[in-house]
């Protein structure tokens, strides 16, 4: 009976010591399951921020969505929907859905649509192009207004599938669109600048654009003048970058896309330089450079005069004049009997 009692005794008190044990183990496994989500929550911030785009995984379009369901698009992780300009809008979408091609956050305006493609030009974070490919951030831009953004979510020959959003218009929605289509296929108040490829590229170049020359139509100008600076065309080029220094101070520092001139009206006295460069997703072609001069005032008559004041029939006449200042050019007209024969 004692020795029963003793078990019976023992079997309780290690029953009770088990049970002591179970709260423990659930609140430390209840810590465990915490601690994860927190380093989980830490890394993919910190993906979010510092760690590159991994282009490798497949891409998965979107064809539907309900916004205030995607944090990426609806909540503070979206720079426009934190800055009070989330859905409907397309630049809030189509930030958001970069971010959810990347996983992490993309090197994109935070401005109007219209200004996406001139910010990435400057900036060079992604390559862009005319073709489209997925993943793609088409950019148009609109005189007088904010632009459009969309995204390329499928492509099959020439029709294109985009996603997009609209200002106060339409949450979610896609377009079917023509790639060869010279806006497209948008609107002709807007104007089509291009793709910025945040995921792939198609035929990405291998190689920089060769140099372009560039010139003047002239070396010199009067106060007021236009001037015409031209280049040739080269061939892989995605746009020509030109700078004009006036007296060693930059005036002017933009894109000229494939545009092959550029005129300046009005111009000041001063010594210009110009320096223009090719470029693609490959590098720069380095720059080339031209002078011009602007004067004040026109240039004086110059005094001609003949070698003689009389020939035989058959001679050689020496026609000649005095260098003046601020010339660019002569001009002569030659008269016999009161009608022209010489112009030039």
């Amino acid at each position: 009976m004692k020795r029963s009692l003793k078990a019976a005794l023992a079997a309780m008190l290690a029953l009770i010591m088990a049970l002591a044990t179970l709260p423990a183990l659930a609140v430390e496994s209840a810590v465990e399951v915490e601690t994860d989500c927190a380093e989980i929550h830490e890394h993919t911030v910190s993906q979010a921020v510092d760690e590159p785009a991994n282009n490798t995984r497949a891409f998965v379009p979107r064809l539907s969505m309900t916004p205030q369901t995607a944090p990426k698009y609806y909540t503070t992780w979206n720079v426009f929907y934190n800055s009070g300009y989330g859905m409907p809008n397309c630049t809030c979408y189509a930030f958001g859905r970069a971010y959810e091609i990347l996983e992490t956050v993309p090197n994109l305006s935070h401005g109007n649509a219209g200004e996406w493609w001139g910010f990435n030009q400057r900036n060079g974070y992604y390559p862009y192009g005319q073709t489209p490919a997925l993943g793609a951030i088409a950019c148009w831009s609109k005189p007088g207004a904010a632009g459009h953004v969309a995204v390329v979510e499928q492509i099959n020959g020439d029709e294109v599938i985009t996603s997009e959003s609209a200002w106060r218009g339409t949450y979610f929605y896609t377009t079917r669109r023509s790639a060869s289509h010279s806006n497209f296929s948008q609107s002709s108040a807007y104007q089509f600048q291009g793709f910025i490829y945040v995921y792939e590229q198609p035929g990405q170049p291998i190689t920089p654009p060769a140099m372009p020359s560039v010139s003047t139509d002239a070396s010199q100008y009067c106060v007021g003048s236009t001037v015409t600076i031209s280049w040739n065309a080269v061939s892989n080029n995605q746009f020509y970058w030109i700078n004009v220094y006036k007296d060693g101070a930059l005036i002017i520092d933009q894109s000229m896309d494939n545009n092959t001139s550029l005129s300046v009206p009005n111009i000041d006295v001063g010594d210009y330089w110009v320096y223009l460069s090719a470029n693609n997703s490959a590098g720069t072609s380095g720059a080339s450079s031209c002078y011009f001069s602007v004067v004040d005032s026109a240039p004086e008559a110059p005094i001609v005069t003949t070698d003689s004041t009389f020939y035989s029939v058959g001679s050689t006449v020496t026609v000649s004049w005095n260098a003046v200042e601020n010339n660019q050019f002569y001009w002569t007209n030659v008269y016999r009997n009161g009608e022209m024969i010489y112009d030039s």
